[in-house]
């Protein structure tokens, strides 16, 4: 018996030494390898096909709940269905309750976020696993997406839900490849939910964007026009807040575009960025008399008016509105001579000014006087008073082409959309304006103006000088 204990322990002594030997030249190993920045075997593996854990880690779980600070889980589990035979998948459903519609007690807008975490492996083809998962999620008015974010935090993400929502998820983390998003909004600029929610969502995402997404935009856009009766502004609105040139070369060319209605709301965006219009474009743009103000205002904080001194020149030869030839005008005198106010121009809206009495707006009381002793008569003396400095600039100019515009554009005062002048005032200002053009040279007068009344176009302007031509004699 003693024999056999001396031999059972000689035995365990050799045996534990051999497995010390073992340990010591495995970790020599190990060392050996990370020194020379290797991986074991296990870490190697791990990266391999096992790159994130299932479940995933209770921290990457808080940092979905905080991107989505206002939403529930509803379910956190391993991804188990019969028909599945991918890798190891996680699913997650967060739902967001935005309140019940009167008409319904169902929550028909509930929102909900259906989340796939998949271990990133070797040799799996995340764009193909996309449709070997159930995505089955209650009504919604809002359109669902379903979309492959990409890869990040060691896992392939998948998800399903309204894309407002969806990319939110995609900007709290790093996402790497993923189906192209660009693409993606794009085409939801044509989607029409509830409270064009999925087309707003859409619009706000391109802001800024300065890339190529202008391109996808207008792909989307001539979709939309073969499907829908309605315009496409929500495109052209996408394109104005992505910037870059690539967005104002394509609102230039809808801008010139045979479809008058998309032509003029292009131009209207390109109006609101002019840094994406060419100056080649406004140059062609400020002959349109109802754009030629907009065009000298950006051509003047570019500190470039000179550049449009020669077209200003030929819309006074040939102008298509009153409102137009006195603008440019007064746009020409001031470049070319160098002025800060032109005096003709300037002294017409003096006269306006000086010339408004108490109930000529709408924000104030019509004077009535209680007997008949002259008021208004007195009126009319103490205005002609206020206006006589005003009235003798324009007489007296030397520049008749500008006291030509000033006289014109009292001449043909408009009360506008709101009707926030008085009759009796547009009465008395047109009067006056007549009054003018009878002091000024005749033989001058009458040439430039039958100049402007043959080109002249525009109906309100044709009417204005018509009445002109016909109080001064010049037109039966």
């Amino acid at each position: 018996m003693k024999g056999n204990f001396f031999r059972r322990k000689t035995f365990f002594s050799i045996f534990s030494a051999f497995l010390a030997m073992i340990f010591s030249l495995t970790v020599f190993s190990v060392e050996n390898g990370q020194d020379k920045g290797e991986k074991n075997i296990w870490e190697e593996l791990s990266d391999t096909y096992f790159q994130g854990s299932i479940p995933p880690e209770a921290e990457l779980l808080q940092a979905i709940r905080k991107a989505l600070p206002s939403w529930a889980a509803n379910s956190s589990r391993i991804y188990t269905e019969k028909f599945y035979n991918g890798p190891p998948a996680w699913q997650l459903i967060l739902n967001h309750p935005t309140g019940k519609r009167a008409a319904k007690e169902t929550n028909i807008r509930n929102g909900f976020l259906l989340i796939y975490m998949v271990q990133a492996r070797a040799n799996v083809f995340p764009e193909r696993l996309k449709d070997s998962f159930n995505w089955e999620l209650p009504e919604s008015e809002l359109e669902l997406f379903t979309v492959y974010l990409g890869k990040t935090e060691g896992y392939y993400w998948f998800v399903k839900g309204d894309l407002f929502h969806i990319n939110t998820l995609r900007n709290a983390f790093k996402f790497k490849d993923g189906e192209n998003f660009q693409k993606i909004m794009a085409k939801a600029l044509n989607i029409m939910d509830f409270d064009h929610f999925t087309a707003r969502t859409a619009i706000l995402y391109f802001k800024d964007r300065k890339d190529d997404s202008p391109v996808y935009i207008h792909k989307a856009m001539e979709e939309w026009k073969k499907e829908k009766l309605d315009p496409p502004y929500q495109h052209l609105e996408a394109i104005k807040l992505c910037g870059g040139k690539t967005a104002g070369k394509i609102l230039t060319q809808i801008a010139v575009s045979k479809d008058r209605g998309l032509a003029r709301k292009a131009i209207d965006c390109l109006l609101e960025s002019p840094e994406l219009a060419e100056e080649k474009f406004l140059k062609r743009l400020i002959y349109l008399p109802e754009y030629t103000t907009s065009v000298l205002e950006i051509f003047s904080k570019r500190n470039k008016l000179s550049l449009i001194l020669p077209d200003l020149e030929k819309i006074i030869e040939r102008p298509r509105s009153i409102m137009q030839y006195a603008v440019s005008v007064e746009a020409h005198r001031k470049i070319s001579r160098k002025l800060l106010t032109v005096p003709e121009i300037n002294a017409a809206s003096h006269i306006r000014l000086r010339m408004v009495r108490l109930g000529d707006t709408k924000d104030s009381s019509k004077f009535v006087p209680l007997d008949d002793s002259g008021a208004t008569h007195l009126t009319e003396k103490v205005e002609r008073k206020r206006i006589e400095p005003f009235v003798n600039v324009i007489i007296r100019s030397r520049d008749i082409e500008a006291a030509v515009a000033a006289s014109l554009l009292l001449a043909s005062l408009d009360q506008g959309n709101e009707q926030f002048l008085s009759t009796e005032y547009i009465r008395r200002v047109h009067s006056v304006g007549i009054e003018l053009l009878q002091a000024l040279p005749p033989d001058k007068i009458q040439i430039i103006l039958e100049r402007l009344d043959k080109h002249i176009k525009e109906d309100k302007s044709r009417m204005y000088m018509e009445k002109v031509m016909k109080e001064l004699g010049i037109r039966q």
